[in-house]
């Protein structure tokens, strides 16, 4: 290159090099962005829906799939029945009779317990007027049919499907206020066998299988105290050293599911409210290789029963909790709110807590609502089933998926 050449183009690559720093420099900042005091960022739950029915009984209901949903509940004539969304309509309550369900002493219809096994197919079983243990199940594109699995139960079944076997296990409450089991290998029924325990008159027992074979289930025996059963062996042993009171006359059954993604065992127990706390609590009961622990995660329910559905993430620190309050005063109406809460935790934000969840409108059935079931079948949805009084129809609320716990950020200044 000429010496004049060379002299040129250093003086255009000072011009351009000055042009862009001064195009640089003038560059305005973005200013912060200041959030409205109290803005959501997070999940808005949709308003209660009226699914119909006559329930008489809580309703049981299962994700069996992605945007799939099915709802199993004790109807007027005592019949099970059951409503499904097939991921774009709702189909109607279909009758499936053949079967009375029992009543409890205080007239409480006793709910099924369904479950799905590791192919895929769902097995309701409920406990007969005659107080034998029933089945259903729903092979592919069938109604199913009804099979009895006798025994004497005093209290509702609560059964467990293994996710990598085809074994299924019930519990119930015999007439020695034992708690009783019966087996399904994937081939045959076992017989009844008695495993002990002592669990209250009007509550039931709740277990979970995990992978392996494993099954854990929880009870609340008649002084109210905690205690833990598993197929590894030990008998039934105390998991908790402070009782869980009733309300009143009302007995406490825990919710138990598998969590850690089959790892583990997670139970939620209401603890009614004590001297040394006026208020009712919640605790999480969880079975893992090293044993049964315990962990309250509050609440500020005052003296209220409370109604719990937990869901688990496959995390076992990342679950949620949903509770309803379904004494008598909790009326939904036009001036009343619903009064649905909700609890979260997970690895990223362990201080999370109870919170009344952002419900926009109540139900439009004036009644009582009481008796909850919440599933997920997508990363952040949730859906909540309640039935209201006594023959009143099934109501539903569900939050969108893709969002996460809400979130409030107070505007600083």
């Amino acid at each position: 290159m000429k010496p004049r050449n060379r002299v040129w183009a250093a003086f255009a690559l000072a011009v351009v090099t000055l042009v862009a720093g001064a195009s640089v420099a003038q560059t305005p900042q973005m200013p912060p962005i200041r959030l409205p005091r109290d803005f959501i960022v997070g999940p808005q739950w949709a308003g209660w829906e009226n699914l119909g029915g006559s329930l008489t009984s809580a309703p049981t209901c299962l994700a069996p799939a992605e945007n799939r949903l099915e709802c199993y509940a004790r109807d007027t004539n005592g019949n099970l029945q059951r409503r499904w969304w097939d991921g774009s309509t709702w189909n109607g309550w279909q009758g499936l009779p053949g079967v009375t369900m029992q009543l409890y002493d205080d007239g409480a219809g006793a709910g099924p317990s369904c479950v799905r096994d590791n192919t895929g197919m769902t097995h309701c079983f409920v406990w007969g007027a005659d107080n034998a243990l029933w089945h259903r199940w729903f092979p592919q594109g069938s109604n199913g049919w009804w099979e009895s699995l006798g025994g004497v139960l005093t209290s509702a079944p609560s059964c467990a499907a293994a996710p990598d076997a085809p074994t299924i296990s019930c519990f119930a409450r015999g007439q020695n206020g034992g708690v009783w089991r019966r087996t399904f290998d994937g081939n045959v029924w076992g017989q009844w066998s008695d495993t002990g325990g002592s669990l209250a008159l009007g509550a039931n027992p709740s277990c979970a299988a995990r992978s392996g074979g494993r099954v854990d289930c929880l009870i609340v025996n008649a002084s109210n105290i905690i205690f833990g059963w598993s197929t590894n062996g030990g008998g039934w042993t105390q998991v908790s050293g402070n009782a869980v009171l009733a309300y009143g006359s009302l007995p406490v059954s825990p919710r138990c599911q598998i969590a850690g993604g089959g790892e583990s065992v997670a139970c939620y127990v209401p603890r009614g409210a004590t001297e040394s706390s006026p208020t009712v609590s919640v605790l999480r009961v969880s079975r893992e290789a090293a044993g049964w622990g315990v962990s309250d995660l509050g609440a500020d329910f005052g003296n209220n029963q409370v109604e719990l559905s937990c869901v688990d993430s496959g995390d076992r620190l990342a679950f949620e909790c949903f509770a309803i309050l379904p004494a008598l005063q909790q009326v939904f109406g036009s001036t009343a709110t619903a009064r649905l809460f909700e609890f979260a935790t997970s690895p990223a934000a362990p201080g999370a807590g109870w919170r009344q969840a952002g419900i926009p409108t109540p139900p439009t059935a004036n009644a009582t609502i009481h008796r909850l079931s919440c599933v997920s079948w997508g990363p952040g949805r949730i859906d909540c089933f309640s039935s209201s009084s006594a023959g009143g129809p099934m109501m539903h609320v569900w939050r969108t998926p893709n969002q996460g716990p809400v979130l409030r950020y107070p505007r600083r200044g």
